[in-house]
């Protein structure tokens, strides 16, 4: 027998990528927390429920690094001789 050179390690549950899509999910989702009744798992549905809502927001802010590798790009052609 031989080992996998490169084993796949199954990726992280992330419930942003279930509560993007409608608003009844995320109902659900805060239901089913608030029924555990557990303060820490509130505060973490309530950061996924906020990740959620920002990438669903048609204005969303454009990163940092976009900006400044932007800028970077532009920065040569303006210096003028």
């Amino acid at each position: 027998m031989t080992k996998a050179k490169n084993p796949r390690k199954p990726l992280p549950f992330n419930a942003v990528r279930y509560l993007t899509d409608d608003d009844a999910a995320i109902t659900e989702y805060l239901n089913a927390v608030l029924e555990a009744n557990d303060p820490d798992l509130l505060l973490l549905a309530l950061g996924d429920i906020a990740r959620a809502e920002w990438l669903k927001s048609p204005r969303r802010p454009v990163s940092v690094v976009k900006v400044s590798t932007k800028r970077s790009r532009l920065a040569p052609s303006r210096v003028s001789i």
